[in-house]
């Protein structure tokens, strides 16, 4: 098993001092940043720590080209708090909607539901995925 997200906390100093950088690990062969994943993870470090850290930095590494790009998430970041807005306003969707119908698809067999023997499958995931 491999990690996909590191976290390293600087605790030295006093709380204005404190840095909290959370590194993610992307294996694939795009550089591409999903803003929504970035700042779930960040509320879910966040959380875990209890800890209110008041600057906190993203680091993606891509190991596919060897690259990475470090971002700021800091709660003040303007990025942050719409992506933040964002996630809740979706998530309240979720809570609310009571029409979520399951498709068979690419990713059945990563679900709990499958492994547990899901009267969706088929035998064979069919993706309709578009």
């Amino acid at each position: 098993m491999r990690p996909d997200v590191l976290v390293r906390r600087d605790d030295a100093g006093t709380d204005l001092d404190a840095t909290l950088e959370i590194v993610e690990v992307k294996t694939g062969s795009t550089t591409t940043v999903d803003w929504l994943q970035t700042v779930a993870i960040r509320r879910a470090v966040g959380q875990a720590y209890g800890k209110t850290y008041n600057r906190i930095l993203s680091t993606t590494s891509f190991v596919g080209t060897g690259t990475s790009r470090t971002a700021d998430l800091s709660p003040t970041q303007p990025e942050v708090v719409y992506s933040w807005l964002r996630l809740q306003h979706l998530a309240g969707a979720i809570l609310t909607d009571t029409a979520w119908y399951p498709r068979p698809g690419d990713y059945c067999s990563s679900c709990h539901y499958y492994e547990a023997g899901c009267p969706l499958d088929d035998g064979g995931a069919q993706s309709d995925i578009a």
